[in-house]
């Protein structure tokens, strides 16, 4: 859960998880997005935020139709490497190189 807390001398940022809060920058502030699930991880006696994992299913970096592929094994990989190696387009890739 996000909260933002306005003062007179400024405006606080904060991330709530269960009963902990954890003040952070504004800039770090705009990188969560309200109600989605995060994983955090933090140093207990500072609560100083260390590192932070987005755990969304829809991740905008990765394509739809590779998160539905199941996982290769490494002959698959390899095949799949010397298939593309072997055809026109892969000769030319490796030219460009």
């Amino acid at each position: 859960e996000l909260e933002v807390r306005s003062a007179e001398n400024g405006t606080a940022y904060f991330v709530k998880l269960d009963d902990r809060k954890f003040k952070v920058k504004k800039p770090a502030f705009l990188a969560f997005k309200n109600g989605d699930p995060y994983r955090i991880y933090y140093a207990p006696h500072s609560q100083t935020i260390l590192s932070v994992d987005w755990l969304r299913d829809d991740d905008p970096f990765i394509d739809a139709d590779e998160r539905r592929a199941p996982p290769m094994d490494a002959h698959t990989e390899s095949a799949i490497a010397s298939e593309s190696s072997s055809g026109p387009e892969g000769k030319r890739q490796a030219g460009r190189r």
